[in-house]
């Protein structure tokens, strides 16, 4: 294993966490763990191993508190708070003959007598030899099979997502056909025979088939009595019927498909739907000999009120299960209309993001998110900025190029550099001060409202005049945007949720780092402590008013923002947390979040003017349920009761009553809240459908100039 990069923390740590101090020769002072923090993160697999003796930066007083840099987790790979990193997969392969047929049943937290049925129903299967391979999504409790010459399994350490799950264990299949089962449904009696039969027979490269209610199997499949509706029943209209259809009206996981067709799989942002992203885009690039839909059964479905799953009846997003789903479906269309642009386009799209000062900030980290995910989708996307913050290494690790010029001549240096590299797009990331000298350049100017005060509107009239589109993170942000007409467009904030989901996997290791209980109840708040926006003196007043119940706040941000002119706010904070359970995180970088939020119990914004905030959609993204403000687009992430609070802006009595509803709640019921939370923010504010999105609306832009 290759030594890890180092990741420094600065903590302020009370006494009471149990750390002891000691005189060190030289003079100094260090700290250590003590015995029983230590013994916690030795049972942790793989064990994690602290550095010690750790330098203080100054001596430990008797009581109150002391910022000590931790060198934690010396013996795990990564760049998260506390160097956690990417853990291994699991897989077991099938160790029989290359099968006909290769069935792919995935698995997350379901019944495993379930899983069983369906595994059975595929091994009996009669005519065609198969493998199952079975796909355990990071199951509270791994799943364990006996072993099988035809049975293989993957297992994930941690949840990826239904779409990452499907695209990882079809690359495994050998097969010669592919077909997906899930772990609540089973096969009828000779579906593999006739849908491989009818691949083999027709030349045709995928096929559906009709469904079976489990409970009700003479009742009819109402997809396919819409179907029935809109179709004029000739098999040359079928595939444009189903592709130009509002509803999904294919069978879900009934599709089977010939592995050396390379259909498109579904993306990370597909958690529901995810079929839908694989037949429509599957159908838009085939003719209408190669796909099939005849009316025998090949798959024997249970009614979703019968799931038990993160959106079953009775989990908190029960009730919001359709709305989830048919968004995704939208999607999937859009999908489509993806592919078709960029086909037509011709070219990969190079965007060119401007920021000067390229620093830690959400405008920035956005931006950041966004180049990478568009350099995933195969476009070319660049920073030009005049500084090298860690932010612009963060960005080049991942195949974005960044250039820097100097701030004193940005302007001509960034004209110099367009003429050469000509851009398809100038994304200006946060203000559009030097406007004029980009707008020389003919290219697609594009400006990024974050929040409801962004800079992208306060330039100059000129400025304003030369942006074709403004970019506004919330409907809140928008509305308060008038002069750009129709200029202005919604396209909601984004996080890359894929960096947040082993949260919950690592939340054990984290909070014995800190020396927190696992039992302790915790609040986390993050940001920018200057901005007066944040309203940090709400969140003093909420400390104080949640002190008697002994729940602990951990606070990350940037401390030495507040230098120099800003000792006033710097001795609020500190009267405000002095002696009372609050944990500090100075120096906070945002690939860190999803350790620094695995801690909490409940994620807080406190803010009085957001966009939508990169922070809270992150704690979402770590399963953490959420208590926010009213502000700005806050509201409109936040689904009330299902995956947290929203609650009136600068109401310290009414936030505080929000934290406790949430912290009085049993753990299985906030782990469900937060869970929902993390589906909700993959299928709502993911930044691959975001960056998509982007990329259609650069091409609408530019194809109507």
């Amino acid at each position: 294993m290759p030594e890890p990069e180092t990741v420094l923390v600065n903590l302020t740590v009370p006494r009471w966490r149990g750390l002891r101090r000691d005189r060190e020769p030289s003079g100094g002072y260090s700290v250590a763990y003590d015995e029983t923090t230590k013994a916690a993160l030795g049972r942790i697999s793989p064990p994690i191993v602290l550095a010690e003796p750790i330098p203080l930066q100054e001596a430990v007083p008797e009581a109150g508190h002391v910022t000590i840099n931790v060198q934690p987790l010396r013996t795990l790979p990564g760049e998260a708070l506390g160097a956690f990193g990417e853990l291994a997969d699991e897989w077991f392969p099938p160790t029989c003959p290359v099968p006909d047929v290769s069935v792919v049943i995935r698995f997350w937290n379901g019944r495993l007598d379930w899983l069983q049925e369906a595994i059975d129903s595929a091994l009996a299967q009669e005519g065609v030899t198969v493998e199952v391979i079975i796909v355990d999504d990071g199951s509270d409790v791994p799943v364990a099979l006996p072993q099988a010459p035809r049975i293989g399994l993957l297992r994930f350490p941690y949840n990826r997502g239904i779409g990452t799950g499907s695209t990882r264990s079809v690359a495994l299949c050998r097969g010669t056909y592919i077909r997906l089962l899930d772990h609540d449904d089973r096969l009828p009696e000779g579906a593999l025979l006739f849908q491989s039969s009818y691949l083999r027979d027709r030349r045709a490269k995928l096929v559906h088939g009709q469904l079976i209610n489990m409970t009700y199997p003479d009742e009819p499949w109402k997809q396919a009595v819409e179907l029935a509706r809109v179709w004029d029943g000739k098999p040359d209209t079928l595939r444009t019927t189903l592709l130009n259809a509002r509803e999904s009206l294919l069978p879900g996981p009934a599709g089977m498909w010939k592995r050396s067709w390379k259909r498109p799989m579904p993306p990370p942002d597909f958690v529901t739907a995810e079929d839908q992203a694989m037949y429509r885009p599957g159908l838009d690039v085939l003719k209408d000999s190669e796909f099939g839909h005849p009316p025998d059964p090949v798959l024997i479905y249970r009614p979703a009120s019968e799931t038990s799953n993160v959106n079953g009846p009775g989990m908190p997003g029960g009730k919001h299960r359709g709305p989830i789903t048919n968004e995704c479906v939208d999607h999937s269309r859009e999908l489509v209309d993806y592919y078709r642009a960029v086909k037509a386009f011709g070219e990969p799209l190079r965007v060119a993001f401007v920021e000067p000062a390229l620093d830690i900030g959400g405008a920035q980290w956005f931006s950041a998110m966004l180049a990478v995910e568009l350099y995933r989708l195969g476009h070319q996307p660049r920073f030009f900025c005049a500084n090298e913050r860690p932010l612009a290494q963060w960005v080049r690790e991942r195949g974005v190029p960044v250039e820097s010029g100097a701030f004193s001549t940005f302007g001509p240096w960034l004209s110099d550099r367009f003429e050469e590299w000509q851009p398809h797009v100038i994304d200006n990331v946060w203000r559009v001060s030097e406007g004029p000298t980009q707008f020389a350049y003919d290219a697609l100017h594009v400006a990024h409202a974050q929040g409801e005060r962004s800079q992208a509107w306060t330039g100059e009239q000129q400025n304003r005049d030369g942006l074709d589109l403004l970019i506004c993170v919330a409907d809140a942000v928008r509305d308060i945007a008038p002069e750009y007409d129709d200029r202005a467009i919604v396209i909601r904030n984004s996080i890359d949720v894929e960096l947040y989901r082993n949260a919950e996997k690592i939340r054990p290791a984290v909070r014995a780092m800190l020396g927190i209980a696992p039992d302790e109840l915790v609040v986390t708040f993050c940001g920018r402590l200057s901005a007066s926006e944040k309203q940090v003196r709400v969140l003093y007043d909420v400390i104080a008013e949640l002190e008697p119940a002994g729940v602990t706040f951990v606070i990350g941000g940037f401390f030495s923002d507040w230098a120099g002119d800003r000792t006033d706010e710097k001795n609020a904070y500190r009267a405000a947390t002095e002696g009372r359970r609050v944990l500090t995180v100075d120096q906070y970088m945002p690939w860190d979040a999803a350790a620094f939020h695995s801690v909490g119990d409940v994620y807080l914004s406190t803010s009085n003017s957001e966009g939508l905030s990169l922070a809270l959609l992150e704690a979402m993204a770590c399963c953490v349920p959420t208590v926010t403000t009213a502000a700005g687009g806050q509201a409109e992430a936040v689904i009330e009761g299902a995956t947290g609070f929203v609650v009136p802006v600068g109401d310290v009595a009414a936030i505080s009553d929000a934290v406790r509803h949430v912290l009085n709640m049993s753990p299985e019921q906030r782990r469900d809240i937060g869970r929902f939370g993390r589906h909700v923010c993959a299928a709502r504010y993911h930044s691959a459908y975001n960056a998509r999105t982007h990329v259609l609306r650069y091409l609408e832009a530019i194809n109507a100039r």
